[in-house]
């Protein structure tokens, strides 16, 4: 099993059946954002709201930019192999090969943060002391990895339960802070104006 392909031999040929289907796809996306929700946009608020909003918009001005150069390399090279293969098409075989490694890196760095970002909210939720933080950083990057040694279909079936969970969870959320009275003045600006939660830190 990889990239979502399983792989079965009848003797000279060998056959393949693709595991990854829309909704799975679906799922992914959706559930990154949601995951960048907690993760990402936490800290970029904790700035200011307007801060934030900055940030949001020069986001999506380079990922409008990202989809459209991808759009067009694999129309014109013809395939969709990814990162690799894009560069090694624009600026040669070494510059590919620097693209290879930090997508190596990229998903070092991505397991690690979503195991210590997951492990700190369960933390404060069983009111784990901080030394056992470590334990759960091992819990669930080996139970990641279990999931990626059993295949692709259970691993996308997990990242689908886990996303529709999170949609309920965060429908929960708004509608009971819809309920409540949320002041967005109060809770986003801090009765401030717009202009004045732009910070720059450092």
């Amino acid at each position: 099993d990889f990239f979502g392909w399983q792989a079965r031999s009848d003797g000279a040929a060998a056959s393949r059946k693709r595991v990854v289907r829309r909704r799975d796809l679906w799922a992914i996306g959706v559930g990154t954002v949601i995951s960048g929700d907690f993760f990402g946009w936490q800290a970029t608020l904790s700035s200011g709201f307007g801060s934030g909003l900055v940030a949001l918009v020069l986001v999506a001005i380079f990922y409008a930019l990202l989809c459209v150069t991808v759009a067009e390399l694999a129309t014109t090279l013809g395939l969709g192999s990814g990162p690799c293969q894009f560069a090694e098409a624009c600026f040669g075989p070494h510059i590919a090969f620097l693209t290879g490694f930090a997508e190596v890196l990229k998903c070092v760095v991505v397991v690690a943060v979503v195991a210590v970002g997951i492990g700190s909210y369960l933390g404060e939720i069983w009111g784990t002391p901080t030394c056992w933080a470590p334990a759960w950083w091992l819990c669930f990057i080996a139970g990641f990895a279990a999931l990626n040694v059993v295949g692709g279909k259970a691993s996308t079936a997990f990242q689908g339960a886990m996303t529709s969970i999170s949609l309920v969870l965060l429908g929960v959320f708004y509608l009971g802070a819809l309920y409540r009275g949320a002041d967005f003045a109060q809770f986003a600006l801090e009765d401030e104006t717009l202009l004045e939660t732009v910070t720059v830190d450092g």
